[in-house]
């Protein structure tokens, strides 16, 4: 007889990334340099970990070049949803 228990265990993170949308184009902050760094392919976009760091990316790039003030700054929120099984025990 097979005596095995099953404990399912869910993990949600949200994770950010930011668009920028300038002149009717838009761009994503990337994670290398420039003026922001940055890409239009939104796969190479720079992922954040917590809103805080997401808005203190959007407040660098306004400071190191003024010009992006003029940009229409979002955050885009992606949910993980990662579930681990675990099994536990055997035939008895």
């Amino acid at each position: 007889m097979t005596n095995v228990s099953k404990t399912y265990e869910k993990r949600v993170q949200s994770v950010y990334i930011v668009e920028c949308i300038s002149k009717g184009q838009s761009w994503w902050l990337a994670d290398w340099e420039g003026d922001p760094g940055r890409t239009l392919v939104i796969e190479n976009a720079k992922v954040y970990k917590t809103e805080a760091s997401a808005k203190a990316a959007i407040t660098r790039a306004i400071n190191r070049n003024p010009t992006r003030k003029a940009c229409q700054y979002l955050m885009l929120v992606q949910i993980q949803v990662e579930t681990t099984l675990s099994l536990k025990g055997g035939v008895g």
